[in-house]
C-alpha cells in the first residue's frame, strides 16, 4: 500500500495572499485558453522554485481542482527532499523501467504527487523519451491542473526540454540573489515560447520590500479591519455630533 504524502501550504498569510495572485493568473489561462499544465523553473539556484510550486498546487487543490504536483528535479534524488522520505520510487524509475505510474495520494484529497525518483546519470535523456511525452499527455487528460517543478533553467537544460509540451511557463527569481544577467538569460531561453511565458515570481522579499510593492498588503487582516472599523465609527460619531450642533 502506497503511503500518503503530507503536503501543506505556507501558514504565512502574506505568502498565501501572494500565491493567490499567481493562482488568479493561472485560473485565467485555464478559463480563457483551456490550459492545464504549468512548468515552474528558477532563474538561479536556490530561489524557492519548489516552495512556490508546492504552494501553487495546494492552493489549486484547496479551490477544488483535481491537481497533481510533479517533481522533475531528478538530479537531486529523493533523499534530499522532505516530501520523498516515505517513498522509494518515482518519475525517473518509471521512465527507466516502465513500472506502474508513480502517483501518490496526499493529505489533500484533490492533490496527488509524483516524486522525482532515484538519481540517474542523465535526466535529459529520460525527459526526451516518448514515455515522458506520453505521461505528460495522460496527466493533462486526467487532471484539471498539472504543476511541474523543475530545477533552475540557468543551471541545467531540463526545463527547456519540456517547454514544447506544457501549456505555460513560470520563472522564479530571488530578491538580492538572482542577478539581472541571470534573469535576462532565463527570459532569453523562454523567448521562443513567448505565448506560454506567464512572467516572473519574485521570492525572498523582506516584508519592508513587499510593502513597497504592495502597499495595502494586509488590508484584510483582522487588526487592520478592526482599526479601520474603529476609525469609521469615530468619524460617524463626529459627523453626527456636528449635525446636532
Amino acid at each position: 500500500m502506497q503511503p500518503k504524502i503530507s503536503i501543506y501550504q505556507s501558514e504565512n498569510q502574506v505568502v498565501r495572499d501572494a500565491i493567490d495572485k499567481v493562482i488568479v493568473q493561472v485560473y485565467q489561462r485555464k478559463r480563457e485558453k483551456g490550459h492545464v499544465s504549468f512548468l515552474v523553473t528558477g532563474c538561479s539556484a536556490g530561489c524557492g522554485t519548489t516552495h512556490t510550486a508546492i504552494n501553487m498546487a495546494v492552493a489549486l487543490a484547496n479551490a477544488g481542482w483535481q491537481t497533481v504536483l510533479v517533481d522533475c528535479d531528478i538530479r537531486k534524488g529523493m533523499s534530499y527532499k522532505r516530501l520523498n522520505q516515505d517513498v522509494h520510487y518515482g518519475l525517473s524509475d518509471y521512465l527507466i523501467n516502465s513500472i506502474e505510474r508513480p502517483i501518490f495520494e496526499t493529505n489533500n484529497e484533490k492533490l496527488d504527487y509524483i516524486p522525482c525518483g532515484n538519481n540517474v546519470g542523465s535526466p535529459v535523456r529520460l525527459l526526451c523519451t516518448k514515455e515522458m511525452e506520453k505521461l505528460v499527455a495522460e496527466l493533462a487528460e486526467k487532471y484539471e491542473f498539472v504543476i511541474y517543478d523543475f530545477p533552475s533553467i540557468e543551471i541545467v537544460p531540463d526545463a527547456e526540454i519540456m517547454m514544447p509540451v506544457v501549456d505555460d511557463v513560470i520563472l522564479v527569481a530571488a530578491m538580492n540573489e538572482t542577478s539581472k544577467q541571470q534573469l535576462d538569460d532565463a527570459k532569453r531561453k523562454v523567448r521562443s515560447y513567448r505565448d506560454k511565458y506567464m512572467g516572473v515570481i519574485l521570492n525572498k522579499l523582506e516584508l519592508s520590500d513587499y510593502k513597497h510593492y504592495v502597499r495595502n498588503y494586509d488590508y484584510f487582516g483582522i487588526k487592520k479591519l478592526h482599526e479601520k472599523h474603529v476609525q469609521d465609527m469615530r468619524k460617524l460619531k463626529e459627523n453626527a455630533g456636528n449635525k446636532q450642533q
